[in-house]
């Protein structure tokens, strides 16, 4: 499973800051969330003002649009900033460890290769599947099990 791999992450000495990273996009996605609720909120009483006409409204209307739109699009910025950083973060740590955990005991000794590997290229490549997006990781399965075929 994905634990094994998860768990040192978070747990280890450095899951402070994977807990800071966790933290921030649950609070900027909550925020994101709460921004949608004020914009359906003011759609309803845009709509409103159009219907019934009242022209002394509209200035102040699209002047709240502007801070929400602007406030909208900061925290969608700010939220795939912060996951890009955790991305970043957790995959330099992942190569790093997968790097001990092949070099411990000498154990790239032990494997019967053909060809010499190279251990960092092997170690980034495998945990991109892991930590890189959903949807790359799955174009990337689908491009391996089709070109496989």
């Amino acid at each position: 499973g994905i634990w094994p791999l998860v768990k040192p992450f978070f747990f280890g000495p450095q899951g402070t800051c994977a807990w800071n990273y966790a933290f921030a996009m649950v609070i900027l996605g909550v925020w994101s969330l709460f921004l949608g609720f004020l914009f359906t909120l003011w759609m309803k009483e845009f709509w409103d003002m159009m219907e019934k006409k009242e022209g002394n409204k509209f200035v102040s209307t699209m002047l709240d649009w502007v801070c929400l739109a602007a406030t909208m699009i900061t925290v969608d910025v700010y939220l795939a900033y912060v996951g890009l950083m955790m991305v970043i973060h957790w995959r330099r740590w992942m190569t790093h460890w997968l790097l001990e955990r092949w070099l411990q005991d000498k154990a790239f000794y032990q494997l019967q290769l053909l060809q010499p590997s190279n251990p960092d290229a092997d170690a980034s490549v495998d945990d991109s599947a892991l930590v890189g997006s959903p949807a790359s990781s799955t174009t990337s399965a689908t491009a391996a099990t089709t070109s496989t075929a």
